[in-house]
């Protein structure tokens, strides 16, 4: 399965780029049996077109007094790629208790009426944030899935800060998503023992940022990591491989960390 992403929060890209998809679930659907870490979920009515693994995924809930934010993860691998419809994702974080749409102590009545701000105005339409629309296309109306543009998630970030301090701008590491429907499922017993690793994971992560910062600075933003567990002579590392922005222009890196130790053992920066 492909790497999760994260939300891109700082990064200067196109503002129509699709970094991501907001997922909503009805105001009677109950998200407590799948809304928990490493269990998967089928959206049986959402559209596979555009959707690729790995790519994060915020997920929303009607209700009667409004829309709110309920978790955050990513779309897995699509087991029939013919298929129209049918979306899988897996949950890395739920956020609770929810989190309604905008914080009310933000004053943002003016900005979210200009509708021409929205790039998918169909989301601000779900979300709440449009006063009005010029017209309605018939394929987003009750539509399960809104993707989610560059241009737009800065727009979440400014209107709603708590939900950009909830959801962290690099991966973060879950249990391995349950294979089943997620209907009645709980995850799988394996799992309970997979916490420790991913916590040893992202200490790894953390170290391998740390160190970056130390060498360009505390304003280098993080555009991506893949993280995975290997051994040679005898002895577990950590590899982390990713990219980040240093003065406007990207740079690669790859380092190994000491799975038992933490110790950063070596590490390549393109320059």
């Amino acid at each position: 399965m492909a790497p999760p992403r994260s939300f891109p929060w700082d990064l200067p890209l196109p503002p129509d780029q699709t970094v991501g998809w907001v997922f909503r679930a009805g105001s009677n659907e109950r998200t407590d049996p799948w809304m928990r870490p490493g269990v998967a979920h089928e959206w049986s009515d959402a559209r596979v077109q555009g959707k690729e693994a790995g790519q994060p995924v915020l997920f929303l809930q009607r209700g009667p007094g409004g829309p709110a934010w309920v978790g955050w993860g990513h779309v897995l691998e699509a087991p029939e790629r013919w298929r129209v419809y049918g979306v899988r994702t897996v949950c890395a974080r739920p956020i609770r208790p929810p989190l309604g749409v905008v914080d009310p102590s933000a004053d943002v009545a003016v900005e979210i009426s200009a509708e021409e701000q929205w790039v998918n105005r169909a989301l601000g339409t779900a979300l709440g944030l449009l006063r009005y629309r010029d017209r309605t296309p018939y394929r987003e109306v009750g539509a399960r899935d809104f993707r989610l543009t560059s241009s737009d998630l800065r727009q979440l970030g400014r209107f709603q800060p708590r939900l950009r301090d909830l959801i962290p701008s690099v991966p973060a590491s879950f249990p391995p998503a349950h294979r089943e429907r997620s209907e009645g499922v709980t995850p799988p017993p394996e799992a309970a023992g997979s916490f420790d690793a991913a916590a040893d994971l992202r200490r790894a992560e953390l170290a391998v940022m740390d160190d970056l910062r130390k060498q360009f600075g505390e304003e280098v933003r993080f555009s991506g990591l893949k993280t995975a567990l290997g051994r040679y002579l005898g002895q577990s590392y950590w590899v982390v491989e990713g990219s980040f922005w240093s003065n406007y222009a990207p740079r690669n890196f790859a380092y190994a960390v000491r799975a038992d130790t933490g110790e950063l053992t070596a590490k390549r920066v393109d320059w």
